[in-house]
């Protein structure tokens, strides 16, 4: 669970302050449409935390993920540069499985603050990537930073408590508990977790309530609070990505990595998960997430990394990378659009092949031979028989 709020005399009459505020929030915005996406006004707040204050959305924070995003303004749009302030950093990591090179980065950077695409052909490595940087996998060579401090062989549990949590594909959810006990199992630096610790209920029952107040406001701000007591394998598949992404901010993470989180949900959710992301972004996360459909990259990334057969093609802002060559042709096939391009495919099918390099043709089959003519004398006892029959059928006619 996650580290407990606060100090522990007024850490009550906090949490009650601060569990009923999104309720207000949500109920304002559906009188307003929609009740998944906080109004302005409304702030979203988080439980209090250990050595840190509450995450809130407000204009201030804000503003300060506009202007993380608005040092990308004057960087170059090449694969591998250099960011103002770096996040994470990537150098010479390569990953391969036989034959097969799945990831080779020379060199990218991650901006802090800001909502980062990752996308590219199927195929392409995103996964692979995002494996080897939360720890999931090893690269055969490589290093890789957080905040400046090597990742390199730290195991994913580990990565996770430096503050990069990841999500999946496949959803990750426990079906046979329910939403809030796996919400409860997402927190980090739980007292009840080690074994003497446990026998003594005094030690940990107080975090253990902090605990379920954070992990209810959360579940208040992704609209799951009715699913609570519900099983975790009765969520839609839309449902269980919201529980995905709440548990993940169970942690408090610097770094959150979405992998596919837009996938197999209902248009009905997806809007809601458009404006669950970017309050990440305004509390001051940093979002790195892969997604295949282009109209939500460019609703809400910042920036844009494209992977191809491994490596980096291509960086910069999601209107300048959805005009780039490269990447046009990385997803539909080089020069697919060119009429120069299709003028001179079609006038390279029509030369003629060199005789050298032409397929020998068969010989054709022999013609039958003719049927041999008729004797003569064939021919004319034939003739003389047709003469007597029609002779004697003339004579028994009279």
């Amino acid at each position: 669970m996650s580290r407990a709020g606060g100090t522990h005399g007024g850490s009550g009459e906090r949490a009650d302050e601060i569990g009923t505020a999104p309720v207000g929030a949500a109920r304002e915005a559906g009188d307003a449409g929609d009740a998944s996406v906080p109004s302005d006004d409304s702030p979203v707040m988080l439980a209090t935390t250990e050595g840190r204050p509450d995450l809130v959305v407000t204009e201030e924070s804000r503003a300060a993920a506009r202007r993380q995003a608005g040092m990308l303004a004057d960087v170059k749009h090449s694969p591998g540069v250099p960011k103002p302030d770096p996040v994470i950093v990537v150098d010479k990591v390569k990953r391969s499985f036989g034959g097969l090179i799945a990831v080779d980065v020379a060199h990218v950077e991650f901006q802090r603050g800001v909502i980062t695409a990752l996308i590219g052909p199927n195929g392409a490595g995103k996964t692979t990537f995002f494996n080897l940087l939360t720890g999931f996998d090893r690269p055969d060579t490589g290093t890789w930073s957080l905040n400046g401090r090597s990742l390199a062989r730290v195991p994913s549990y580990r990565v996770a408590r430096l503050g990069m949590v990841r999500t999946f594909q496949l959803t990750k959810a426990l079906a046979r508990l329910t939403v809030m006990e796996n919400m409860l199992l997402g927190g980090a630096g739980q007292r009840g977790e080690h074994f003497l610790a446990a026998l003594v209920p005094g030690l940990w029952r107080k975090q253990e309530k902090l605990m379920e107040q954070r992990a209810k406001v959360l579940l208040e701000r992704f609209m799951l609070h009715n699913k609570a007591p519900d099983f975790a394998g009765t969520l839609s598949g839309g449902q269980r990505k919201l529980l995905e992404m709440a548990r993940a901010l169970m942690v408090e993470p610097t770094v959150v990595m979405l992998d596919e989180p837009m996938a197999g949900v209902n248009p009905a959710l997806t809007q809601s998960l458009l404006a669950h992301v970017k309050d990440l972004r305004d509390q001051g996360m940093t979002v790195l997430f892969v997604e295949h459909d282009m109209d939500v990259v460019a609703d809400i990334s910042d920036w844009v990394v494209v992977m191809a057969q491994g490596g980096i093609i291509a960086e910069g802002p999601p209107h300048v990378i959805m005009r780039n060559r490269e990447v046009i042709d990385a997803y539909l096939g080089a020069h697919h659009d060119d009429p120069d391009a299709h003028a001179s495919e079609a006038a390279g099918a029509a030369e003629p092949v060199p005789p050298e390099r032409a397929d020998p043709v068969p010989p054709a089959p022999p013609a039958p031979p003719p049927p041999p003519p008729p004797r003569i004398g064939a021919v004319r006892a034939d003739t003389q028989d047709r003469t007597d029959t029609a002779r004697t059928h003339e004579k028994g006619q009279a």
